[in-house]
């Protein structure tokens, strides 16, 4: 049987110190992915420090031009955030969408990162955002892009000592029209099938800049490059959102698994990557939650 230390950090130096004698260690905050993986076997921690009552990780504030939302943040909080929904609302939909409302008010806005999912519902709709991470150990500090810090599967480039702190999501423009489009079985109570999030610049009825982002179709949560070039510096319409969307189908490479086939899930990015650019070109703002058919 397992045998975990559990230790409670009151501040971020309590927390770098008991982690850096315990090479096995590891940093926890909800809890709700960590704790199925122990149960499952997937990884067997021998000490527990959590991070879920430290001060440093608990706030939502604008600084600078961006939404800083610590790290520790419940899901929950950051979807019922008013600093949140009015400068970042991509970030609120996508947030309000993860889990039943048990796991978004134990689920942080860092753990969700952290847990490195290609699904994470969070992480799209933060790298279409351009958001960026503060991670943190004893040996310093460090920002990153949010998309450049997935290797695969529960894979980032954070060593074990690291700790996210916080994200950082510039502010919404005026000229900015944003999407989260998601598709399962059970709504949001549901592990994505595929999620699509868009964040499109358009100036008198031009698209000047473009952010596609997809989740649970490659290793990683990836942006549509193609796709943006595609629809980049030309004026929306129905045929230009179409060929976008097939682009978008093309660029990514998702796998079969219990949730959905490949083919499945390339059908999924054309459909709800067509009805996000819909959606954004014509002015509205909004989502549409997947459901069983």
């Amino acid at each position: 049987m397992l045998k975990t230390e559990f230790v409670k950090a009151r501040s971020l130096e309590e927390a770098f110190c008991a982690i850096s004698d315990r090479a096995d260690a590891s940093f926890v905050a909800g809890g709700t992915d960590l704790f199925v993986q122990i149960k499952e076997g997937k990884r067997k921690p021998s000490r527990l420090v959590s991070v879920r009552e430290v001060p440093e990780l608990l706030g939502i504030d604008l600084q600078r031009g961006s939404v800083v939302i610590g790290s520790a943040v419940p899901l929950s909080d950051v979807a019922s955030s008013a600093v949140v929904a009015g400068h970042a609302p991509l970030v609120a939909d996508a947030c309000l969408q993860i889990g039943s409302p048990q796991v978004r008010n134990r689920g942080t806005i860092g753990g969700n990162i952290g847990n490195a999912s290609p699904a994470g519902d969070s992480i799209t709709a933060l790298i279409a955002s351009g958001a960026r991470i503060r991670v943190k150990s004893l040996a310093g500090e460090r920002e990153i892009l949010l998309e450049a810090s997935f290797l695969g599967p529960g894979k980032t480039v954070l060593s074990p000592d690291e700790l996210i702190t916080a994200v950082v999501v510039p502010v919404i423009q005026d000229h900015t029209r944003v999407a989260f489009e998601k598709y399962a079985l059970r709504g949001g109570m549901d592990i994505a099938i595929v999620n699509v999030a868009i964040s499109l610049d358009m100036v008198d009825g031009l698209v000047t800049d473009a952010r596609i982002a997809l989740g649970a179709v490659a290793p990683t949560p990836i942006r549509a490059v193609e796709a943006e070039r595609t629809i980049r510096g030309n004026r929306p319409s129905s045929s230009l959102i179409e060929e976008a969307a097939r682009v978008a189908a093309r660029e990514c490479c998702p796998i079969d698994d219990v949730r959905g086939t490949a083919s499945y899930r390339r059908h999924l990015v054309y459909v709800l990557t067509k009805r996000a650019l819909a959606k954004v070109c014509q002015g509205n703002v909004g989502r549409v939650w997947g459901c069983a058919r």
